[in-house]
């Protein structure tokens, strides 16, 4: 793995640093962090090439920046490993969003008829409205959809939807990943007591290619 160059921005009197990749640098619509005019700024990379085209970026987003040292040795690191400090944020407006999706790929892949079924009231208002229920209507889950991946391997960075009977027959459950990351189960309806039809369906929405696959079974 090769070092991607990268610009560290600290402001004065802080200890967190904040970390643009040179992509993400030369992308005027990406705000700088606060204070990076005015606060100390450390360019990472392996090669005084590199430095110096940092330091052109830099200049192009109106930022003067003065080597006046150089620090010895690689970034901090475990093994080899730079430590990262990671938030994720799960709320309603997500949940809602997710379940959006699950709800339109049924309709999609069942018709219009039947997601008009009663039985999928509880999820639609919480769509539209926001309004809970007295069981989880999204819940996440780290195993991933497909089954030759795994939680740290992925083999695709596509969109995944699937929804399919549980194993009772009793409850309709979507699935939702997108770029294959997170896993969203959405209760798209409980106890559901329509006319039973067969239900297991998924797809991979490769948004580079927009290409459409269709998931299959394994044995």
């Amino acid at each position: 793995m090769s070092l991607v160059p990268q610009v560290g921005f600290r402001q004065r009197g802080e200890t967190k640093w904040t970390f643009l990749t040179e992509d993400a640098l030369q992308d005027v619509t990406q705000p700088l962090p606060p204070g990076a005019d005015s606060g100390e700024i450390r360019p990472i990379s392996k090669s005084e090439e590199m430095d110096e085209r940092l330091i052109a970026i830099l200049s192009q987003r109106g930022i003067k920046f003065q080597k006046v040292g150089t620090a010895g040795g690689p970034p901090p690191s475990v093994e080899g490993l730079a430590p990262l400090d990671l938030q994720a944020r799960f709320d309603d407006t997500i949940f809602r969003c997710v379940a959006k999706i699950a709800f339109n790929y049924l309709a999609w892949r069942q018709g219009a008829n039947f997601v008009r079924s009663d039985g999928f009231n509880v999820l639609r208002t919480f769509v539209r409205y926001g309004t809970r229920a007295s069981y989880p209507l999204v819940t996440v889950r780290t195993e991933p959809i497909l089954a030759d991946d795994t939680p740290s391997t992925r083999q695709t960075v596509g969109h995944l939807v699937t929804a399919s009977w549980t194993r009772d027959s009793r409850h309709i459950v979507g699935l939702v990943s997108l770029f294959n990351s997170v896993t969203y189960a959405v209760s798209l309806a409980k106890d559901f007591a329509g006319v039973w039809r067969p239900l297991q369906t998924g797809h991979h929405f490769n948004y580079r290619t927009r290409f459409i696959d269709m998931l299959v079974t394994g044995p």
